[in-house]
C-alpha cells in the first residue's frame, strides 16, 4: 500500500470520525493518537481514555502472536502491508474478529510519523460461514444415519450409530440418548466424551408445575413433546444444575430432541456444541427430520418383532384353527393354489354338497360336476386375479341331487401349513333370497352408489340411458343431476369419441361378466356441458343380468394431474439444460483460457526482461497488449458467467484509484478500433483532472470500452467520437458523444434485453447484444446512473454518473509490471515438479522461475509419470494441472494425498478452468491453493515464494 504523508491533525479527525470502519492512527512506538467513534464503540473504550494507549497491550489479544508480529512490521514501516484478520480485545475482555487494512503514514521527508489502520469487523460473517459449515456437516450425518437406519436390527446398535454419526459427520461436540425408566432419564448411549459427561446424571422426568431451574432441558424437551434448545448454555434458566459440568467440556449449546415410539416420546437425543447459537432454524429442522427418522426406524424394528411373534402365534394356532374349522356350521373348504385341488372340507360343506368329506379332499368341484357351472366359476376365478379376498359374492350352486343352491361365495388367502391357499366359506341364501326377491332387485339398482363420494359415480341401464348421478358427477360435468337422469351417457363424451365408446360398451354387456380391461381404471376423455374437454379416469362394473343390467362409471378429472406432469416433464428438462450448459462453459472457460495463458504469460515476461529489454515503443505497444489481455480475460469471465448474468450478480473488487489515467488507457486501446472505422476519437478533460475514484476499475473500464466500441461500430466513415468528462462536488460526469447512425425509439425500447442487437445482428458489425445490459448492471453496482439519449441519424450520448472519492487525490495503482524490474530480493530455492501436457505452459512456468537460480523446474507431461518422480524427488512444491491426458487433475492429488511418502507435499493447482465448484474440490481433496489460468506474474511470484526456500545465506 502506498505511503501517506500527514495532513492536518483536523483533516485527519473529520476522515477517521467520518468513516463506517474501525480507525485508529497510532504512533511509532504503538501508542494510539486517535480512535474513531467506531472504534470506542466497539471496544468499550471512551474518546478520553482511548489516547495515549499502547494499543498492542490494550487491543491486541496476548495469544494473537501472528497479529502482534506483523503489527510491530507495520509500526518499522516492514512490507507487506496486505490486510490481515485477527481479533480485537475489548476493554471488558471479549473479542471481535477484525480484517485490518493498514497504511504507513510519513512526513514530507519520509521519516515515518505513524500508522494508520482501519478495521472491518467479520465476527459474524464468520459466524454465519461456521453455521453454514455445521448445516452441510449435519446434511452428511443424516445421509449417514440413513445407512446406520438400513442395517440397524436392535434399537441399542442404532442409538449408538446415531450418535457416533451426530460426532464423526456433524461435528457436534458431544451426543447421547437417553430414554425414559420409572421417573427418569438413563443415558443409553454416547459420542464423543457424552459418557465422561454424563456419568453421575440424575435426570428426572418433568411433572405440572415444575419450572425450567429445576428439571432441565432434557425434561422439558419429553414434558412438551418438542425439541429445546439451549443457543447459550450459560444463559439458559434450564441449565443452572449443569453449568459447572458443561464448562469443563466446553459446551456453549445444547438442544434435547424427543424420540418417538409408537406415537409417544419415550427418550431423547442430546446434542452439545463448543460455539453459541450453533442451532439456528435450518440445523434444528435437520436434527429433527433426524430423530423422525430414528423414530421411523424403531416402528420398523417393532414391526418386524410383531411379525416373527405372529409367525410363532400363527403356528401355535394351527391347531386351534382346525378344531374351529372342522366345527364350523357354515359350509368350509380350503383349495390350494395354483391347482385348485381341495386340501380339507368340513363337515357342513360336505352335506351342502351331498358327498362324502373323503371325496372332495384331493379333488376340484369341476372335476365332480359340483358347485359352480362354467361360466360363474371362470367369473369368480377372473375377479381373484385381482383381489383374493373375496365378501359375500353371490352364485349358484350344483348338489349331487341336481338341486342348485344360492349362496354367499366368501373367499380369504391362507397360509396353510406353509402352502399358499385359499380359504372359501359358503352362506346357503337360497331361502333369504327367494322371500327378498322385489328387494333384492332394487338393491341390484343402488348397488356400488355413493352420493357423498368423491369420485363421479354414473349408472346407466343396458341402452345406455342415465339412471343414477351423483354431485360429484354433477360438479365435473356442469350439469344438475336432474338434467342428467335420463339422457344418454354419450353426451357427457366427444363426438369424435363416441362410436369407440358405443363399440366398447356394446362388447361389455354382452359378455355377460366383468370384463378385465373394463374393471380397470382407463384414461378417456369427457365432455362438460359448456364444451370443455377433458381427461378423466374411469371403471365400470356390472350388477344383475338380461334386461336388468345395470352398468356403474366411477370416473375422476385427472387434469390438474396432467398438468401436473406436464410441468415436472418441463422442469426435468430445465434441469437437464441447465447441467448441460454448467458443462458446457466449462469446457469453453478452459479452452479459451489456455491460449491467453501464453499471450499474456509472455508479455508480462517480455516486460521484465532485461537481458533483451525492448524499446520504450515496443514497451508502449506491449502495455496495450497486456491491457487488452487483461480486458479480454474479464470479458471471458463474464461472457461464460452466464447464471451470474441472469441472477444480476456480478463480482466487484473496489480499490482507490485515478479516473484520468483510465480514460487516457481506454482511449489508447481504442484508437485502433477507431482508424479501422475511419472515426476521430477525442478526449475532453476540462477542469476535472486529477480526480480521485473509489470504485472497481477493471469493472469501469470495461464499461467504457464498451461504450466507446459502440460509438465507433455504429458510427460512419469521418464521424467522431468524444468522452468528456466534468465533474461536481460529489460525481463524476463521464459522456460518451457521437455523431453516427443513432437509434430509433423502438430500438430504444429494446435497447437493455440481453442479446438483443436492435435489428442488426445481420450487419457487418460484430457483437453479442449482451454489452449494455453488463454495463447498466456495473453501473449501478457502483452506485453510478446511466442515461442514454438518441436520435435516428443524428448520433448518441450516453452519460455514466459516478460518486468521486470524497474529493481527495489518490495515488495511482500500477497496471503493469514496471519496466526492466526483474526481481532482486533474495532468490529462493528448491525443486519445483510441474505435472503439465501443454509444452507452451512448460516453457512459460520455467522462463518465470529462471529468475532464481537455485530453483530447479521438472515437468512430467502427464499424471502417471508425475506420481513417480513426486516419490523420486520430494520436490518442494508440486504445480499440477487439473486435465491430463490419462488421468484427470483431482486423481493424481488424491493419490499423492493418499500415499505415505507424498501426502505432505505442497500442491497447487494450477489450471485453466474456473469453475468455483472444481476449485472447492480440489482444495477439498488436499490442493494447498488453486490458481487460474492466464498466470498473473506477480501473483505466481509471490505465491512460489511463499512456498519455496530462502537460503539462509540471503535470508
Amino acid at each position: 500500500m502506498p505511503d501517506r504523508h500527514d495532513a492536518p491533525p483536523a483533516h485527519w479527525a473529520q476522515l477517521f470520525e467520518s468513516a463506517e470502519l474501525l480507525a485508529a492512527v497510532l504512533e511509532p512506538d504503538g501508542r494510539i493518537r486517535h480512535g474513531n467513534a467506531v472504534l470506542q464503540r466497539h471496544t468499550g473504550w471512551l474518546g478520553r481514555d482511548i489516547t495515549g494507549l499502547n494499543w498492542l497491550d490494550n487491543f491486541v489479544p496476548a495469544d494473537a502472536v501472528l497479529m502482534r508480529a506483523r503489527f510491530l512490521a507495520w509500526l518499522a514501516g516492514s512490507p507487506p502491508f496486505d490486510p490481515m484478520e485477527g481479533e480485537l480485545l475489548k476493554r471488558d475482555g471479549g473479542r471481535r474478529l477484525v480484517r485490518w487494512h493498514p497504511c504507513l503514514l510519513r512526513e514530507a521527508a519520509g521519516q515515518i510519523t505513524g500508522l494508520s489502520v482501519l478495521g472491518i469487523d467479520i465476527t459474524e460473517q464468520r459466524a454465519q460461514e461456521a453455521r453454514t459449515q455445521r448445516l452441510a456437516d449435519f446434511y452428511r450425518a443424516l445421509l449417514n444415519m440413513g445407512q446406520a437406519i438400513a442395517q440397524a436390527t436392535v434399537p441399542l446398535d442404532l442409538y449408538r450409530s446415531i450418535c457416533r454419526i451426530a460426532v464423526e459427520s456433524g461435528h457436534a461436540t458431544m451426543a447421547w440418548i437417553g430414554v425414559v425408566e420409572g421417573a427418569h432419564v438413563v443415558p443409553v448411549a454416547w459420542g464423543g466424551r457424552a459418557h465422561e459427561y454424563t456419568r453421575g446424571l440424575n435426570t428426572l422426568i418433568g411433572v405440572p408445575g415444575q419450572t425450567a431451574e429445576t428439571i432441565g432441558p432434557t425434561s422439558l424437551a419429553l414434558a412438551s413433546g418438542r425439541p429445546y434448545v439451549c443457543n447459550d448454555f450459560f444463559a439458559d434458566p434450564s441449565t443452572v444444575p449443569w453449568r459447572s459440568n458443561a464448562a469443563r467440556f466446553g459446551v456453549k449449546a445444547s438442544g434435547a430432541f424427543p424420540i418417538r415410539r409408537a406415537g409417544k416420546p419415550f427418550g431423547t437425543l442430546n446434542l452439545y456444541f463448543g460455539e453459541v447459537s450453533a442451532f439456528d432454524n435450518a440445523m434444528v429442522e435437520l436434527v429433527e427430520q433426524m430423530v423422525a427418522n430414528l423414530s421411523v426406524a424403531l416402528e420398523n424394528i417393532d414391526r418386524e418383532a410383531a411379525r416373527a411373534l405372529a409367525v410363532r402365534e400363527a403356528q401355535e394356532g394351527y391347531e386351534r384353527f382346525q378344531r374351529v374349522f372342522a366345527t364350523l356350521p357354515l359350509p368350509a373348504a380350503i383349495f390350494g393354489l395354483p391347482d385348485g385341488l381341495c386340501i380339507d372340507a368340513n363337515e357342513a360343506c360336505a352335506q351342502l354338497l351331498g358327498v362324502t368329506r373323503e371325496a372332495l379332499i384331493g379333488h376340484n368341484t369341476a372335476e365332480l360336476d359340483l358347485g359352480l357351472d362354467l361360466a360363474e366359476r371362470q367369473a369368480l376365478c377372473a375377479t381373484l386375479k385381482h383381489d383374493p379376498h373375496i365378501r359375500d359374492l353371490e352364485a349358484r350352486m350344483l348338489t349331487r341331487s341336481g338341486e342348485r343352491r344360492d349362496v354367499l361365495i366368501n373367499v380369504e388367502p391362507i397360509n396353510f401349513y406353509g402352502q399358499q391357499c385359499l380359504l372359501n366359506i359358503n352362506i346357503d341364501i337360497t331361502e333369504r333370497k327367494r322371500s327378498e326377491q322385489a328387494l333384492r332387485e332394487r338393491e341390484a339398482q343402488l348397488s356400488g352408489i355413493v352420493e357423498t363420494a368423491m369420485d363421479a359415480i354414473i349408472t346407466v341401464n343396458e341402452q345406455g340411458q342415465v339412471m343414477l348421478f351423483n354431485q360429484a358427477a354433477a360438479s365435473m360435468f356442469c350439469v344438475t343431476p336432474q338434467e342428467a337422469i335420463g339422457s344418454n351417457i354419450e353426451r357427457f363424451i366427444p363426438v369424435e369419441h363416441r362410436h369407440a365408446h358405443r363399440q366398447h360398451l356394446a362388447r361389455f354387456a354382452a359378455a355377460g361378466k366383468t370384463s378385465q380391461s373394463m374393471n380397470v381404471a382407463r384414461e378417456l376423455t369427457g365432455l362438460r356441458a359448456n364444451g370443455e374437454a377433458f381427461p378423466m379416469e374411469a371403471s365400470i362394473s356390472r350388477a344383475g343380468e338380461g334386461k336388468r343390467q345395470l352398468m356403474t362409471v366411477m370416473a375422476r378429472d385427472v387434469t390438474q394431474l396432467r398438468q401436473a406432469e406436464k410441468a415436472q416433464l418441463a422442469r426435468n428438462a430445465a434441469e437437464a439444460a441447465n447441467r448441460a450448459k454448467t458443462q458446457f462453459l466449462s469446457r469453453i472457460s478452459h479452452e479459451l483460457r489456455t491460449p491467453l495463458n501464453a499471450i499474456l504469460g509472455f508479455a508480462q515476461l517480455m516486460r521484465i526482461d532485461t537481458r533483451d529489454p525492448l524499446s520504450d515503443r515496443h514497451l508502449e505497444q506491449l502495455d496495450l497488449v497486456l491491457q487488452a489481455g487483461s480486458h479480454l480475460r474479464t470479458l471471458i469471465d463474464e461472457t461464460l458467467d452466464v447464471s451470474g448474468i441472469e441472477a444480476g450478480r456480478l463480482a466487484m473488487a473496489p480499490q482507490d484509484f485515478e479516473l484520468c489515467e483510465l480514460l487516457d488507457g481506454v482511449v489508447r486501446m481504442s484508437e485502433p478500433h477507431a482508424q479501422q472505422f475511419q472515426v476521430t476519437l477525442q478526449l475532453m478533460y476540462g477542469n476535472a483532472c486529477p480526480l480521485a475514484m473509489h470504485g472497481d476499475p477493471d469493472r469501469l473500464r470495461q464499461v467504457l470500452l464498451n461504450l466507446v466500441s459502440n460509438a465507433i461500430k455504429y458510427n460512419r466513415p469521418g464521424g467522431w467520437v468524444r468522452v468528456e468528462l466534468t465533474r461536481d462536488p460529489y460525481f463524476a460526469h463521464i459522456t460518451v458523444r457521437d455523431n453516427g447512425l443513432g437509434m430509433t425509439e423502438q430500438q430504444k425500447a429494446g435497447l437493455f434485453q440481453p442479446f438483443n442487437r436492435l435489428g442488426r445482428e445481420h450487419s457487418n458489425v460484430q457483437g453479442t447484444g449482451i454489452g449494455l445490459v453488463l454495463v447498466r448492471q456495473i453501473v449501478g453496482l457502483m452506485d453510478g446512473q446511466l442515461t442514454l439519449e438518441s436520435s435516428e441519424n443524428e448520433g448518441t450520448t450516453v452519460r455514466v454518473t459516478l460518486p468521486t472519492a470524497d474529493g481527495h487525490q489518490v495515488a495511482p495503482q500500477p497496471t503493469a509490471l514496471p519496466a526492466q524490474a526483474a526481481p532482486k530480493d533474495p532468490s529462493p530455492e528448491g525443486v519445483v515438479l510441474y505435472i503439465e501436457d501443454n509444452p507452451i505452459n512448460a516453457i512459460l512456468v520455467g522462463e518465470m522461475l529462471s529468475f532464481w537460480p537455485q530453483t530447479q523446474l521438472v515437468v512430467a507431461i502427464d499424471g502417471a509419470s508425475g506420481l513417480e518422480r513426486a516419490r523420486a524427488l520430494r520436490p518442494s512444491v508440486v504445480l499440477l494441472d487439473m486435465q491430463l491426458p490419462d488421468m484427470d487433475g483431482l486423481a493424481v492429488l488424491r493419490q499423492l494425498k493418499a500415499d505415505e511418502a507424498t501426502r505432505d507435499l505442497a500442491v497447487v493447482a494450477l489450471s485453466a478452468n474456473t469453475m468455483a465448484k472444481d476449485m472447492k474440490i480440489a482444495r477439498a481433496a488436499g490442493a494447498l491453493d488453486y490458481w487460474t489460468k492466464p498466470i498473473d506474474f506477480e501473483h505466481f511470484t509471490e505465491g512460489m515464494r511463499r512456498l519455496l526456500r530462502t537460503p539462509p545465506a540471503q535470508r
